[in-house]
């Protein structure tokens, strides 16, 4: 019969995948850093891209008002729109809701920032919807203009 002796494991296989499992472990634990740096850096850049988005439809908006969106402004909007977007209230989510009823903007992604206590819009744009409490990642200032004295 033509049987050879079976190897038994020894202790060096065994210290050695576990040599083996450590470093790849080692490596993705230090990977892991620049992965959460890289996500943080696209949370920042598409703030920034929502900021200046908000920024040029407060500039149209102040085109086509005179103004920034203010407690003045929505009574425009209700004779000159017919718009699903209720445009009532002094917060900056409704202040901001009146760049939607206007025309101007179309979407809820733009008013959103990854910021504590902030969640992604729905996307619902309706009578009441827009820009529900907790969807806006900016704050407004209302009685700002392009057109003022800054000091």
């Amino acid at each position: 019969m033509d049987t050879e002796p079976k190897k038994s494991k020894s202790k060096f296989d065994w210290l050695g995948w576990s040599c083996v499992a450590g470093v790849l472990a080692l490596i993705a634990l230090l990977a892991t850093p620049p992965i959460l740096r890289t996500n943080r850096i696209i949370v920042l850049q598409d703030a920034k891209m929502n900021a200046r988005q908000i920024c040029l439809a407060l500039h149209e908006f102040e085109n086509k008002y005179g103004t920034f969106p203010n407690d003045q402004t929505k009574f425009e909007l209700d004779k000159s729109y017919v718009h699903k977007v209720y445009v009532g209230g002094t917060s900056s989510n409704a202040l901001f809701r009146q760049l939607i009823a206007s025309g101007i903007t179309q979407s809820e992604q733009v008013f959103y920032a990854k910021t504590p206590g902030s969640r992604r819009p729905d996307g619902v744009i309706s009578h009441g919807e827009a820009l529900k409490k907790g969807e806006v990642g900016f704050a407004y200032i209302s009685g700002l203009s392009t057109k003022g004295d800054p000091l």
